[in-house]
């Protein structure tokens, strides 16, 4: 099949379309509440320490967590009570302050 110059623009824009809402936080993943330990902004990652999170059956433990977009760092600060989100591979979806 032979695309035309108008399709396959059309065709990426619907690709990538699909791949945010595949990449969307689940809006039924665990909330799970933690405190900021230390933000390593330049490596995109916080450590957390948090209590025992049921859909991963993890147990509480204090611990670093990459996040999907370091921009959600910059307002953190130790100490700070967090809720936050994981995706999957532990990789933090949402996280804001409480």
């Amino acid at each position: 099949m032979k695309l035309t110059t108008l399709t396959k623009p059309l065709l990426v824009a619907c690709l990538l379309g699909l791949n945010a809402i595949a990449h969307a936080a689940d809006p039924n993943a665990e909330m799970v509440q933690g405190e900021v330990k230390n933000v390593l902004a330049d490596q995109g990652k916080v450590t957390l320490k948090h209590g025992l999170i049921k859909s991963m059956k993890m147990p509480p433990m204090t611990m670093n967590y990459k996040v999907k977009d370091p921009a959600m760092l910059k307002d953190l600060q130790k100490g700070d009570h967090v809720e936050f989100q994981l995706d999957s591979d532990m990789v933090i979806e949402d996280i804001h302050k409480k």
